[in-house]
């Protein structure tokens, strides 16, 4: 990641990498709502903190968290393709695709690419 944490922040951040290498959902949640906070305008950490608030089952908190994501990091395909694929886990079809319109318009996405072609081949 390519923000510029203060030292102590720099141990929180290794910490909940830590946590979430080692499945301590509750844990890293509370470290990333600290830095979320800390660093409101980084896509990849909101991301983080979406995919957690996903693992934990509150997919309305995710599904906000990861819009706040997109929007602070529209050009993040790893942003983007959470989106994408928390959309498509919730049976929301038509957002998901909307998401990938959005960042295709712009961007190049192998991710992206390799889905759809798996698609179109499996019809």
């Amino acid at each position: 990641m390519n923000t510029k944490f203060s030292e102590k922040d720099k141990k929180k951040y290794e910490t909940a990498k830590k946590h979430s290498s080692e499945g301590n959902l509750s844990e890293l949640l509370v470290i990333l709502k600290e830095l979320v906070i800390a660093y409101p305008s980084k896509g990849l950490l909101r991301g983080m903190l979406a995919n957690t608030y996903w693992d934990l089952g509150n997919f309305k908190m995710a599904e906000i968290e990861f819009k706040l994501a997109v929007k602070s990091a529209p050009n993040s395909e790893k942003v983007s393709l959470g989106l994408f694929h928390f959309y498509l886990e919730q049976s929301k079809d038509d957002e998901a695709f909307l998401e990938a319109k959005r960042f295709l318009k712009n961007s190049n996405s192998k991710e992206y690419e390799k889905f759809f072609k798996d698609i179109n081949n499996s019809q």
